[in-house]
């Protein structure tokens, strides 16, 4: 079952965020996926994946990496559109600490240079058809650093890869544009 908030705020209120309204959020039921950012530094795409994690009413952002902001950072603040002041999120230097908890865990990367890890690969249509939503397990959806992608030791710990087909010259897109088409993929939307 997908949990869907009732309770609604317009930019103008998120930008004025009021302490009521920041635990109202907080207490809201969520539903079982969590987003990781590994190695994600630019603080704009953080942001943007706050304001993800809370278009899909996520349980948690993992915030991977020696030299990734936090919500403490204004920029972020800003560009989350204050949502990080509300999802829960947690800082951790080491991805391979989060592959010892029980969960889904899917990695979005360009798999033009990792050619080792087809047996891993999901069409978007088979990650919809998926329900993982549905499972009693966490999802855990990880983005990789927008420079180095996605290390071979984390796709092998991943129990799926999703690479989004690219039409044109170029290679990949935006790890925030790429995040919302798999989070809204898993939702079968």
């Amino acid at each position: 079952m997908i949990c869907q908030s009732d309770f609604k705020l317009k930019a103008s209120d998120l930008r004025n965020l009021s302490q009521e309204n920041i635990v109202r959020a907080k207490a809201l039921p969520k539903n079982n996926i969590q987003i990781v950012l590994y190695n994600i530094v630019d603080t704009y795409n953080i942001g943007s994946a706050f304001r993800t994690a809370d278009s899909i009413n996520a349980s948690k952002v993992w915030l991977c990496g020696n030299e990734v902001a936090t919500p403490s950072n204004k920029q972020v603040q800003k560009s989350s559109l204050n949502t990080c002041l509300f999802v829960e999120w947690e800082h951790i230097s080491n991805i391979d600490s989060l592959f010892q908890q029980q969960g889904i865990f899917i990695a979005l990367e360009e798999l033009s240079t990792n050619s080792g890890f087809e047996h891993k690969v999901k069409s978007l249509t088979e990650l919809a058809n998926q329900k993982l939503y549905q499972s009693d397990l966490p999802v855990y959806i990880i983005i990789g650093s927008e420079r180095f992608g996605i290390s071979e030791n984390v796709l092998d710990k991943s129990n799926m890869i999703v690479s989004i087909p690219m039409y044109g010259v170029n290679t990949s897109m935006n790890v925030i544009n790429a995040l919302n088409i798999i989070c809204y993929s898993i939702f079968g939307k």
